[in-house]
């Protein structure tokens, strides 16, 4: 604007530009307004306006370390070449007293700092930030006081005075001490205190199925959470705390992806008597790019693209040659079923989406694909942990009065080989001759599936763990249908106190919020549960 039509030599415009453009500053846009953000002390994001510091104990903030390396400070200090030797721990401990300094100045209108006066049995003293603030600030000419919070009343009377304090108006004060409001500020008060108290007692008040089920359904993994912990699926499916979103391409985005892509392509088949080009599948491909794209939160590089597109290639080739090689074509009503309406117990409804449902005559195999682990055990089935593919054999058998003969994970990972199975689809199915030759044709020919553990010696079907009678596939979709409504049941009935297995504690990212004793709790034990036993234990023949 400034040039307007002033002519100039491409030269002398283009220093311009590139003065402009170094002088613009560009920042990551903001996480967001009205949130709260939960965070510690190593964080880079502060709040402006409220922040509450819990914990600020002596040698928590600031995080001191201790002098305890090969070479202490006062070897580094006899040394020449001292310099090469840096940080020193006495530079790293005041870097943490900086940091702790400018995490409590970050806020503009109140600051609340706190300090428990036992830690883990031990007793703790409070931070030399408090110190370091009583000799910054007054009140009333004297040393800011650190109160002691035991009686409700008496909390609440000094939240009024800090309020006053620290807003330094009238307003306030006359608005939290009125005697029409102080009864309510009491009662919100206590009401805040009993309720934190009774989760960490396990105990919730309120309607059950309003808070984990407000829609009136529920879907497997939220059984399969309950089954892990109750107090993990309380806290994911209760309170629905989220954890903060990272940057970066995570495996669920891939998973997400190659679902779309193994949706697409087998409508594709569908559509084209299963018959594709390779400009078809390329076309998919970069059909579902470009509408990921959009989800991703970070740009895709060119070599993730690369990998990626041989990831679906290598996906798309082992499906198009399975259905190839079986009777059972996937169904035509679209290559994902979805439902809302399984009637599990209580008035609620299992809802979900079998990736792809695979039929022959009235008979049904359900393929669930899996980038993940994709083993099937009894002993995931027994505890619950593990149970879709057999649940939504149930479900087809209700819903869409078909007979399921089998159920399968049909892995997706980048171990596959154009035209060669380096990994079976691993599940149960039907101990039947004639219904496997259907499944997979080349068994007529062959002793050993090409993708299903199915294998013959000496003419005869080998008997494997997974290979289920009449009577064995009944029950054990008759054992999953009655685990997951009794889920139901017990969540109805408010059951959120951690029972977790063993050792799954270590890998859970809810650990810090449970109050769970690791050393004196009761754990769920979990064995190794093979087939003979599994049928045995559903049907009280064998006690645990």
């Amino acid at each position: 604007s400034h040039l307007s039509n002033t002519p100039i030599a491409f030269d002398e415009f283009f220093i311009i530009l590139q003065n402009v453009m170094q002088s613009i500053t560009l920042s990551t846009v903001p996480l967001g307004v009205n949130r709260i953000f939960i965070g510690d002390s190593s964080s880079y994001f502060y709040p402006h306006k409220v922040m509450f510091v819990l914990g600020a104990c002596d040698g928590v903030l600031p995080a001191y370390k201790n002098d305890c390396g090969l070479i202490t400070d006062t070897e580094i200090n006899l040394l020449n070449s001292k310099n090469i030797l840096n940080p020193s721990i006495r530079f790293v401990n005041k870097c943490a007293k900086y940091k702790a300094f400018e995490v409590i100045v970050n806020p503009t209108h109140l600051l609340f700092l706190s300090y428990s006066t036992l830690t883990f049995n031990v007793a703790s003293k409070p931070s030399e930030v408090f110190i370091a603030l009583q000799n910054l600030f007054k009140l009333n000419n004297q040393k800011l006081p650190i109160y002691k919070i035991s009686d409700e009343k008496e909390y609440v009377k000094q939240l009024n005075s800090l309020f006053t304090f620290v807003y330094g108006g009238s307003q306030i004060y006359a608005l939290t001490n009125s005697d029409d409001k102080k009864d309510l500020y009491l009662q919100s008060a206590k009401q805040l205190v009993n309720q934190t108290n009774q989760i960490y007692n396990y105990q919730i008040d309120g309607d059950a199925k309003q808070l984990f089920f407000p829609y009136g359904t529920t879907s497997v993994s939220q059984l399969q959470s309950y089954f892990n912990c109750p107090y993990k699926h309380f806290v994911e499916y209760g309170l629905r705390l989220k954890e903060k979103e990272l940057y970066g391409l995570k495996s669920l985005d891939i998973g997400n992806f190659l679902h779309k892509i193994g949706e697409d392509f087998v409508n594709l088949l569908i559509a084209n008597n299963f018959e594709y080009t390779t400009s078809q599948l390329n076309n998919i491909f970069e059909s579902c790019l470009m509408q990921f794209k959009m989800g991703f939160n970070q740009q895709i590089s060119d070599f993730q693209i690369v990998n990626l597109k041989k990831e679906t290639f290598d996906f798309c080739y082992k499906i198009a040659d399975q259905i190839k090689l079986s009777n059972f074509k996937p169904m035509d009503k679209g290559a994902e079923l979805s439902f809302n309406n399984y009637p599990l117990s209580k008035g609620i409804n299992l809802k979900g989406k079998i990736d792809r449902l695979d039929l022959f005559d009235n008979f049904c195999v359900v393929m669930d694909y899996k980038t993940g682990q994709n083993n099937f055990s009894f002993k995931d089935v027994y505890y619950g942990t593990k149970v879709q593919i057999i649940m939504y054999l149930s479900v087809v058998e209700k819903l869409y009065n078909l007979i399921p003969v089998g159920a399968f994970y049909v892995p997706v990972k980048n171990t596959f080989k154009q035209q060669e199975a380096t990994d079976k689809f691993n599940g149960v199915c039907l101990n039947n001759d004639e219904i496997l030759t259907y499944l997979d044709n080349t068994l007529k020919n062959n002793d050993e599936s090409k993708y299903f553990n199915i294998k013959y010696k000496n003419g005869k079907l080998t008997s494997i763990n997974t290979h289920l009678s009449n009577d064995e596939l009944s029950s054990l979709k008759n054992y999953v249908h009655d685990l997951l409504c009794g889920a139901v049941d017990e969540i109805l009935d408010k059951n959120i106190a951690p029972k977790p297995f063993k050792d799954s504690c270590k890998r859970c990212k809810y650990q810090l919020l449970c109050n769970y004793n690791k050393d004196k709790g009761e754990r769920k034990s979990i064995e190794r549960i093979m087939k003979n036993t599994f049928f045995k234990r559903i049907k009280g023949e064998d006690s645990e």
